[in-house]
């Protein structure tokens, strides 16, 4: 569990009847009450005070050895480590090397006890830390962070019990609960997002209303548990990888139902390598039920005001170790933050922005922090605690998510201005394949119009995804040397796009010349599903007019008959047997003009196949009965 620190270091009063001093190194001995607080550094560190609200508001802070107080506290003017003014609202850090030391407060302010703030660290957090000088209330805060490049190393982290290439970025605010008997209660509530090979979210709340505060009546995904520092509440998700650059936000809400106090913890990665939609995931939400009424809950940040433990009321947005309150190391770091509220119309930049934490007890040993607009930029270098920009510029925050897809891709990206999508009317995909617009879908309604202008949302995360509608087709060429009725037009040269998945019915009819030649198309009818470029030559065979005829019966490719007449095609054997006919039993044979024809048709044909009379038979017979009839004659000449 993570665990931050609070104030819980033991404050002594001392009654001094002496004036007030105040010099650089020579400090005269005290004339008035004041505080103290020992510190004891096992290496270069630093002591933050802090006072808000405190009167009077100015204060002189002293840093002694031991041995320097014992002397300054026994009427002395002595020579200090540190010696300089507190001004209320704004923190003082003191760099001091390793060592034991008491740091002084003078004069002790009358409200001492709920308005300075002291602690001991070896580095600070840096980001965004806002300490307004006039109050800020709200119920909603977010930290933008967008890490182009990212690494950490502490080689000591098995001490804390931690990776040694862990860090985190910690949202850091107070949350305040005034309740109807009059009391207020503050809590601490803390966001991380911490990354080594992977990253997950945690959240701790710490009741900040006093140092002995309870924290009984709390209740969320999480637990309570106990640390070196105190009671808390914490909860941490379930670890997942990321890609850099890495970018996204920490949420923080807070509202009350009925009489508990509702604190939601949420994100939203909007980057990990690629952009991706803005889910807002609300992955803790924790609910603490006052034993008095609630009267108001909401989140403050105010320099001139403290929680009841005397912790700044400030908000944090920072880099720092990993967890339980380690230092760390950064190298090739680069990273840019914003830090907002929710007025209740618009989200507002936190002003009076310094660079280092207040509350934090993880750190950054070697991150600086410029901010010369809306967004803080944090690196490697060397740190410059102060106030980097008292009222910074309102960032645009990229909230508006735009996914377009194309039949050639697609596309995602965030805008913080407006925005124009336009579209193409044509994409060719080669010569002969093309898609052609016809609209698009913007979050599942449908428009036609050619582009579309969106307006980045400032108020909350919105995506708009684009789905253009793109009629693929195809580029069809059907030739033909005599027309063809294509899906009922007539032509001979059909050049067209056609829609993918559409249909071309083609019909063809035999075309007869007037020479006797009859053309025949490769087919009569035929339908084409269009799913790719089609180039199509529609042949034609010529057939030519056959007409055969004889008296007599003939064999015309295998057909008897006297009268043939049929288209051939071209090329195509004409077989022709043709036999004698014998008449009057033989004694006259016809014969035909051809016994056997065998043609290759090449054009119109006309065959007549004639028969000639052979009466040989006839005249023999003839001649054969003459002989006889004269012999008889003369044998019965003779015989008379």
């Amino acid at each position: 569990m993570r665990a931050g620190l609070y104030l819980a270091l033991g404050l002594m009063l001392f009654l001094i009847a002496t004036t007030s001093a105040y010099a650089q190194y020579q400090v005269p001995p005290p004339s008035e009450t004041f505080v103290y607080w020992n510190y004891s550094l096992p290496q270069t560190g630093y002591v933050l005070v802090y006072a808000g609200g405190c009167s009077p508001s100015t204060m002189n802070v002293y840093v002694f050895t031991p041995g320097e107080y014992n002397a300054w506290y026994s009427g002395q003017s002595v020579s200090a480590v540190y010696a300089g003014t507190l001004t209320d609202g704004e923190p003082l850090p003191i760099q001091l090397p390793a060592g034991n030391y008491v740091v002084v407060g003078y004069p002790e302010p009358s409200n001492w006890q709920t308005c300075f703030y002291a602690i001991s660290n070896s580095a600070f957090g840096m980001g965004i830390v806002s300490l307004p000088t006039q109050p800020i209330v709200t119920n909603r805060v977010m930290g933008y962070f967008n890490i182009s490049s990212v690494s950490a190393y502490n080689p000591n982290a098995v001490n804390y019990h931690v990776p040694d290439d862990g860090a985190d970025i910690q949202l850091n605010v107070i949350l305040v609960v005034n309740l109807a008997n009059g009391q207020t209660q503050y809590y601490w509530l803390i966001q991380f997002l911490t990354h080594s090979q992977n990253y997950d979210f945690l959240d701790n709340v710490w009741n900040y209303t006093t140092h002995s505060a309870p924290l009984t009546t709390i209740a969320g995904n999480g637990a309570v548990g106990n640390s070196s520092s105190g009671i808390y509440y914490g909860y941490q998700s379930s670890p997942d990888t990321y890609s850099l650059p890495f970018a996204g936000y920490l949420i923080i809400d807070v509202s009350r139902y009925m009489n508990t106090v509702v604190v939601e913890f949420g994100y939203a990665i909007i980057q990990s390598g690629p952009y991706q939609p803005p889910q807002v995931i609300w992955y803790d939400k924790v609910y603490i039920t006052p034993s008095a009424s609630i009267v108001n809950v909401y989140i403050e940040a105010y320099s001139n005001g403290v929680a009841g433990t005397a912790n700044p009321l400030d908000a944090e947005l920072v880099f720092a170790g990993y967890a339980n309150g380690e230092p760390t190391t950064f190298s090739n770091t680069n990273a840019e933050l914003a830090l907002v509220y929710w007025d209740g119309n618009a989200w507002l930049p936190f002003p009076n922005v310094y660079s280092f934490a207040l509350d934090t007890f993880e750190s950054a040993t070697d991150l600086q922090v410029s901010m010369p607009g809306s967004f803080a930029q944090v690196s490697v270098g060397k740190p410059n605690f102060g106030l980097v920009n008292p009222q910074p510029l309102i960032p645009t925050l990229p909230m508006t998510f735009i996914n377009v897809v194309t039949p050639v891709g697609s596309s995602a990206f965030y805008i913080t201005e407006p925005y124009r999508v336009g579209f193409l009317p044509i994409i060719q995909n080669g010569s002969n394949i093309r898609c052609v617009f016809s609209g698009y879908y913007l979050n599942n309604d449908f428009y036609s119009n050619s582009s579309i202008m969106i307006y980045p949302s400032q108020a909350w995360f919105t995506t708009y995804n684009i789905a253009t509608v793109y009629q693929k087709q195809y580029f069809i060429n059907i030739n033909s040397v005599f027309p063809v009725s294509i899906n009922g037009t007539e032509t001979t040269n059909f050049n067209n796009w056609v829609n993918a998945g559409s249909v071309l019915g083609i019909t063809a009819n035999n075309v007869t010349m007037s020479n006797e030649t009859l053309f025949v198309p490769a087919f009569y009818s035929e339908t084409l599903s269009i799913n790719s470029p089609i180039t199509l030559t529609i042949n034609w065979t010529p057939y030519y007019y056959v007409e055969v005829t004889s008296n007599y019966p003939i064999n015309v490719n295998g057909v008897t008959t006297t009268n043939y007449t049929k288209w051939i095609r071209s090329g195509s054997q004409l077989v022709i047997t043709a036999k004698p006919i014998n008449e009057l039993g033989g004694l006259i044979i016809l014969r035909p003009n051809a016994t056997s024809l065998a043609l290759t048709i090449s054009n119109p044909t006309t065959i007549t196949i004639t028969y000639t009379p052979n009466y040989m038979n006839l005249i023999i017979v003839i001649a054969a009965v003459v002989i006889i009839s004269v012999a008889i004659i003369l044998f019965k000449v003779r015989r008379h």
